[in-house]
């Protein structure tokens, strides 16, 4: 067994997936500023997911391509689906949806070379 936590954890780390290779995970915690962060870890590094309009982030399933994806929950209090792919953002709200994403949400796995989400 291996004790995963984050850096500036303040309550709790959660691991939500793990690529095929075993060497990338994607995870949230609880930061010393009481928001939820998401983050991934490589090799030993972490990585902070912060959705720039998100004050709670998740990051939920990873690919093998490295594609996060995961929901954020905005200052409104609306949640958000996301991929994030090297760096760039893209929100996933479908037409007339209210929230996508949150308590409920399934996305688990999805996939590679521009599959959706699952």
């Amino acid at each position: 067994m291996t004790t995963i936590d984050a850096p500036d954890s303040a309550g709790f780390t959660v691991v939500t997936d793990i690529s095929s290779t075993g060497k990338k995970m994607v995870e949230r915690h609880l930061g010393t500023d009481d928001r939820v962060h998401g983050f991934s870890l490589t090799a030993g590094h972490f990585k902070t997911i912060d959705e720039p309009d998100g004050i709670a982030v998740q990051g939920m399933a990873l690919n093998s391509e490295g594609v996060i994806a995961g929901y954020y929950m905005d200052a409104a209090g609306t949640f958000h689906g996301f991929l994030l792919d090297e760096g760039t953002y893209t929100t996933l709200d479908p037409p007339d949806s209210i929230n996508t994403g949150g308590a409920g949400s399934r996305t688990r796995r999805f996939k590679n070379h521009g599959g959706t989400a699952a």
